[in-house]
């Protein structure tokens, strides 16, 4: 099976399509502890579902997209368009997410948006208002 590595921006729905797409699963960041292990940690996650799972959600740390990159394979990055900073945030706050989860995405997102804008190893889907990963489902499949 191909798998598909999704590097998804906090909010664009990976956790939800991971439940509703057979054969995906979602590595969630805030599981493995951010110390200097943390790309070691988490690439051995990736590594053990490659070739389980048709899709591989993980985050957008630019030391994992680095760590990616470096071994070619196939990866879609996924990250909101940089005027929906508002919309993002009432999400966060709508599931769950703290208010300071939320302050903490706000005061960086103009960073990390410019970051994964400027990224040019990987293919990106960059979501309008209302989208989620799961709208671009059809695009997901033809590149598998």
């Amino acid at each position: 099976m191909k798998t598909i590595v999704i590097c998804g921006y906090s909010g664009v729905g990976k956790t939800t399509f991971c439940q509703r797409q057979p054969f995906s699963i979602d590595i969630d960041s805030a599981e493995i502890p951010k110390d200097e292990k943390f790309v070691k940690e988490y690439l051995k996650r990736i590594t053990a579902c490659i070739g389980r799972y048709r899709y591989i959600c993980v985050s957008t740390h630019a030391v994992l997209i680095d760590a990616l990159a470096d071994m070619k394979l196939s990866v879609v990055l996924v990250y909101p368009d940089l005027k929906l900073k508002r919309e993002y945030i009432r999400r966060y706050l709508a599931r769950g997410n703290s208010y300071a989860y939320a302050k903490n995405i706000e005061s960086t997102w103009h960073i990390n948006l410019e970051t994964l804008k400027h990224e040019v190893r990987f293919p990106a889907i960059v979501l309008s208002s209302g989208e989620y990963l799961l709208d671009w489902l059809p695009y997901l499949e033809r590149i598998t």
